[in-house]
């Protein structure tokens, strides 16, 4: 097993980037220093193919500026500070390893869907007949979210195809009464909504239209 760690500090971020290969899998977390970050998982056909992609990676980011740091000097798990709610948190598993469980979607980016990398980004939940409840990405609802043994499976049409994946996340329900409500009402069923970011790390807008939302156990 292989791990490299960079960091990018100037006046206006902090962010970090590590990348792990292993055999033929290879692991990537990336975020703001002091935080745990996102987690995504990839699985090539062959260990060289593996390496050959975390080379690309590692040279496009520190074309950016990221500079290695050796793994005893790393300051992100240092600089964490105190979360007086961190007893609250809870980590919850959603399974979509399987099509039978897997939503089915249509890309429509010009992108290639298995050069992207999928994130969490939209846990929505059924309030009643008419509403849902929602904890977003973007507005730091839920932590550490972790993508595992993503696959997006071509389906019968074009472009057609079922996102495959298993995934585990924190969050601190006692923040979000309305969406405690709605798994009580939804008998614990979520949907998932993930997002996707290109090879150089850009948030994909509108790349894909969802075809069959296929609801998860939010389990715990």
């Amino acid at each position: 097993m292989a791990k490299k760690y960079f960091e990018y500090i100037d006046a206006k971020s902090s962010k970090f980037w590590e990348i792990t290969t292993s055999s033929k899998k290879l692991t990537i977390c990336y975020g703001k220093i002091g935080t745990d970050g996102l987690t995504t998982l990839k699985e090539f056909a062959t260990p060289a193919e593996a390496k050959e992609r975390a080379e690309k990676l590692i040279l496009e980011k520190t074309k950016k500026g990221y500079a290695e740091v050796s793994i005893g000097k790393i300051t992100s798990k240092d600089n964490k500070q105190p979360d007086s709610k961190k007893n609250k948190e809870i980590k919850v598993y959603i399974d979509h390893n399987k099509t039978a469980y897997a939503d089915c979607i249509k890309w429509i980016s010009r992108k290639n869907i298995n050069k992207c990398t999928p994130f969490l980004d939209i846990i929505r939940c059924e309030l009643n007949s008419s509403e849902y409840s929602f904890l977003e990405f973007s507005k730091n609802d839920f932590f550490d979210p972790n993508i595992y043994n993503f696959d997006a499976i071509l389906g019968d049409e074009k472009n057609e195809y079922y996102l495959c994946y298993t995934l585990d996340f924190k969050v601190n329900l006692d923040n979000y009464h309305n969406f405690k409500k709605a798994l009580k009402y939804s008998k614990n069923y979520v949907e998932i909504v993930l997002g996707f970011k290109d090879e150089k790390g850009i948030i994909l807008n509108h790349c894909y239209e969802p075809v069959k939302d296929c609801p998860s156990k939010f389990e715990i």
